[in-house]
């Protein structure tokens, strides 16, 4: 994150990866940078960028990653798009029912939404969600339930 003469973060390659989602088919100078911003110190930078590449085994990794990550809004971000970088890798469900427990109520509503968008193949997280049904929070409990409809019924 860069700042600028006033002190405010300018969050420029954020923004730039974010914007080279849309660029296809990707230059290989674009592919380069965009696989060099994945192990950019900022976690949005890395987040956009691995969302601009696509679904691989090294996105997913560093959404993963993500879920360890001080900031909050990091961590509920890396749960969207968990879902959308492997859903069917055995490690994906297990990070994201470990992240039903974080801090952050929109991290656990997060997580368990994705559990649920990734259907049959989390089942083996019902067991947290059915806890995180009972949440003190009445998203994370809404959506818990809906995962576990959604994983019973796909």
């Amino acid at each position: 994150v860069k700042v600028d003469e006033a002190g405010r973060a300018v969050a420029w390659q954020a923004t730039a990866a974010n914007f080279l989602q849309d660029v296809n088919p990707k230059p290989a100078v674009v592919l380069q940078a965009l696989q060099g911003a994945l192990y950019d110190s900022d976690p949005f930078v890395r987040l956009y960028a691995a969302n601009a590449i696509g679904p691989s085994d090294v996105t997913a990794s560093i959404a993963t990653a993500i879920l360890r990550h001080p900031d909050p809004r990091a961590r509920w971000l890396a749960t969207l798009a968990l879902v959308e970088f492997a859903p069917n890798r055995i490690d994906t469900v297990s990070a994201l029912s470990e992240a039903l427990r974080d801090e952050d109520r929109r991290t656990r509503a997060g997580a368990a939404t994705a559990l649920g968008r990734i259907g049959s193949h989390a089942a083996s997280a019902v067991p947290r969600l059915k806890l995180a049904a009972e949440d003190s929070d009445p998203t994370v409990q809404q959506a818990a339930r809906e995962a576990i409809a959604q994983i019973r019924t796909l």
